[in-house]
């Protein structure tokens, strides 16, 4: 028996991520974008969550985490709204690689749920370059 379905399903975004024609071109990394994240990245990090007996004996375990993934874009030049706004578009192809497997079990059979559950949106300057980094949870339920 697993004891996690999170190896399983970080890898199973990654690879879901990877393929989606609308992030051509964009880094998609499982892990930090080290040592050069890019113009564009999607960088699926770390976990946290819980997970309880379903039921009495060895049997089943529920479990809920929420996987953090961090899009960073940058953007020549001094104005901060293009890059936020392309910052939300690579969040639409997470939220739409989740809701098209969604329909049947999600990420490859992996887990029961899988949404964005959070977002928070940071925005950054240099002389040169504005950017736009959001960190976004995404809500995971299975059972093992």
């Amino acid at each position: 028996m697993a004891t996690s379905t999170a190896p399983a399903f970080m890898n199973a975004l990654h690879d879901g991520l990877s393929s989606r024609t609308g992030l051509t071109g964009v880094r998609v990394n499982y892990g930090p974008a080290l040592p050069d994240p890019g113009r564009e990245s999607v960088n699926i990090l770390g976990l946290s969550g819980d997970q309880t007996w379903a039921s009495l004996g060895r049997l089943a375990k529920d479990e809920v985490y929420t996987v953090e993934v961090l899009i960073l874009v940058i953007r020549e030049g001094q104005q901060t709204q293009p890059a936020v706004e392309r910052a939300y578009e690579l969040m639409q192809q997470l939220e739409d690689e989740l809701r098209e497997t969604s329909s049947s079990p999600t990420m490859d059979n992996t887990v029961r749920v899988a949404s964005v559950s959070s977002v928070q949106l940071e925005v950054g300057a240099s002389d040169t370059t504005r950017s736009a980094l959001l960190t976004i949870g995404v809500r995971v339920e299975a059972r093992i």
